[in-house]
C-alpha cells in the first residue's frame, strides 16, 4: 500500500484532506518538524504539502528537505495562493506537481491516484536500472545453451511460461543445471521484463533473518530496526521474485508465502497494514518436494500452489551432445576478446563427453575456466580421470552388489537410493582428496560452500 504524508499548518485542512484520502491511511503533520520526523521514520510515496507552511520560505524548505531525505518521494505542492510564479518556485525546489485548494474532491482523488501511479512506476524503474546494472556486472548473459530435443522442449516451455506473465513457475533439476538462468529467461520473455528480476537464495539466509529479507520490516519491529526496510517481495513489484532452492524456506514462513500467493498481500514484520504487490513467483529446487511433503518438511498446500507450471531441467550427463556447444559458449563468455587459444583436442573433448558431470553445467564452466588459466590439457585430463575414478558408482562387475539392497523397492525409491549413495560416495571421495577443505571441495564439485554444507548434513557424511 502506498503511503501519503499530508502536511499543512491548518489542522482543519489536514483533517479534511485525510477524510477525502482515507483509503490511503495518510500520515498527518501540522508543523515542519513533524513532517520531517515522519519522512525519516517512514518510506513516503507521496507528500502533499502546503506551499505556505506557514510561509513560502518554510514550504519551499520542506520540499528541498524532502528531496534530501527521500529522493524517491513524489511531491505535490498544495496552496490557495496559486500563481505561475509560486508554481515555478515549487518545481525549482523539487516539487513534481502543483495543485490549488479549489480543486474538487473527485478531481483530487483522481489526481492523487495518477500521481501515485507515476511515483510507483518511477521508483520501480530506478530499482530496475539498479538491479539490471548489478545483473550485467555479475552475469555474462542468460540463455540455455543446447540443441538436443529435450532442450528444445524446455525452451518452448520457457517461452510459454514467459507469455503467461502471472502464473507461478517451479523449476526442478540437479545443482548446476541452470535453474536461475531458466528463471531469468522466463522473466526476460514476460510482460514484466521492464521491472526487476530479484533472486533470493534460500539456503544462504539464516532462518532468523528470512522473514525480514522476504517481507521487510517496520521501524521498531525489533531492537535494531532503526528504520523501515522494504523486503524483496515488495522490491520486485510488477517484476519477478526468484526463490532459489525453495525447499530451504523455513516451515514457519511457508504459510505466509502461501497467503501472499493466494491473496497478493502480506504484512511487513511488525506492520499492521497489508501490503499489496503484483510480484510473480518463480521458484526452483534440486530436492524432491513430494518426498519432503510426505516427510512433513514442506507444506502440501504450498507445494501445489507453486507447481502450477513445472519446468524440469535435465542433468548434463543426459544431454552430452550439447557439451561441444557449451564448451564453445564458455570459451567466448570467459574470454570474449579471444586472448587465449579457443580450441581443444579431440582427446580432451572425448574425455569431457565421457565424464559423468555431477556438478553439471556449472562444473563444466569451472573446468573451462581452469583450462583457460592453466592452458594445459593434461591438467584437465588429470582432474577428469582423478574425479571420475573416485566418484563413479561401482562398475558393472559388481553392479549386483550395488543394487541388491533395493531389489524389494519400486523404481522411484530405488533410483533415489542409488542417487543418494552416489552423492555420498562422490562427495566423501573429493573431501578426502582435498583434506576436507570445504572451499576447494565445493569448487571442484561445482557447487557453493552453502550447498556442500547442506549435502554433508543431509547425507550424514562424517570425517573419517
Amino acid at each position: 500500500m502506498s503511503i501519503i504524508l499530508i502536511a499543512d499548518d491548518e489542522k482543519v485542512v489536514v483533517d479534511g484532506l485525510a477524510l477525502v484520502l482515507k483509503e490511503y491511511q495518510p500520515e498527518l503533520a501540522t508543523t515542519k518538524d513533524q513532517a520531517i520526523k515522519i519522512l525519516k521514520e517512514y518510506t513516503i510515496d507521496l507528500l502533499l504539502c502546503d506551499l505556505f507552511f506557514p510561509n513560502l520560505e518554510d514550504g519551499l524548505s520542506l520540499i528541498k528537505t524532502t528531496k534530501e531525505i527521500s529522493p524517491e518521494t513524489f511531491i505535490v505542492a498544495f496552496t490557495a495562493h496559486g500563481s505561475i510564479e509560486t508554481a515555478v518556485q515549487a518545481v525549482k525546489s523539487g516539487a513534481d506537481d502543483f495543485l490549488t485548494k479549489g480543486i474538487s474532491t473527485e478531481e483530487l482523488k483522481i489526481k492523487i491516484a495518477n500521481f501515485l501511479k507515476i511515483a510507483q512506476e518511477r521508483k520501480q524503474l530506478e530499482q530496475f536500472k539498479g538491479f539490471t546494472r548489478v545483473l550485467s556486472e555479475t552475469s555474462p548473459g542468460f540463455e540455455l545453451i543446447g540443441n538436443t530435443p529435450v532442450m528444445q522442449k524446455i525452451k518452448d516451455r520457457i517461452k510459454t511460461a514467459g507469455k503467461e506473465g502471472k502464473v507461478n513457475v517451479l523449476i526442478t533439476g540437479e545443482t548446476g543445471t541452470g535453474k536461475e538462468v531458466c528463471a531469468k529467461m522466463i522473466h526476460s520473455l514476460s510482460p514484466r521484463n521492464q521491472f526487476p528480476f530479484l533472486p533470493l537464495d534460500c539456503p544462504s539466509i539464516p532462518e532468523n533473518l528470512f522473514e525480514s529479507e522476504l517481507f521487510g520490516y517496520e521501524k521498531g519491529a525489533f531492537t535494531d530496526a532503526k528504520q523501515r526496510k522494504i523486503g524483496k517481495l515488495e522490491l520486485a513489484h510488477k517484476g519477478t521474485l526468484f526463490l532459489d532452492e525453495i525447499a530451504d524456506l523455513p516451515l514457519n514462513l511457508q504459510p505466509k508465502l502461501l497467503r501472499f500467493l493466494e491473496t497478493g498481500e502480506f504484512f511487513r514484520l511488525g506492520g499492521t497494514r497489508p501490503i499489496n504487490v503484483d510480484t510473480r513467483i518463480v521458484a526452483s529446487t534440486n530436492q524432491d518436494l513430494e518426498e519432503l511433503v510426505k516427510a512433513k518438511k514442506f507444506r502440501e498446500d504450498l507445494f501445489y500452489r507453486l507447481k502450477v507450471f513445472v519446468i524440469e531441467l535435465p542433468p548434463l550427463r543426459e544431454r552430452k551432445e550439447d557439451i561441444p556447444i557449451l564448451v564453445d559458449f564458455f570459451f567466448k563468455t570467459l574470454d570474449p576478446l579471444g586472448k587465449k587459444f579457443h580450441k581443444i583436442s579431440s582427446r580432451l573433448m572425448a574425455a569431457l563427453i565421457d565424464y559423468h558431470w555431477p556438478g553439471n553445467i556449472r562444473e563444466l564452466r569451472n573446468m573451462i575456466e581452469c583450462y583457460l588459466i592453466t592452458e594445459s590439457e593434461n591438467e584437465i585430463l588429470k582432474m577428469l580421470t582423478r574425479t571420475k575414478s573416485g566418484g563413479q558408482i561401482s562398475s558393472a562387475s559388481n553392479a549386483g552388489k550395488e543394487f541388491a539392497f533395493v531389489q524389494s523397492t519400486n523404481y522411484k525409491q530405488a533410483r533415489k537410493s542409488i542417487i543418494q549413495k552416489f552423492e555420498k560416495d562422490f562427495i566423501l571421495q573429493i573431501l578426502q582428496q582435498e583434506d576436507w577443505n570445504i572451499t576447494r571441495t565445493a569448487q571442484k564439485i561445482g557447487i557453493s560452500r552453502e550447498e556442500l554444507h547442506r549435502k554433508i548434513k543431509r547425507l550424514g557424511i562424517k570425517k573419517i
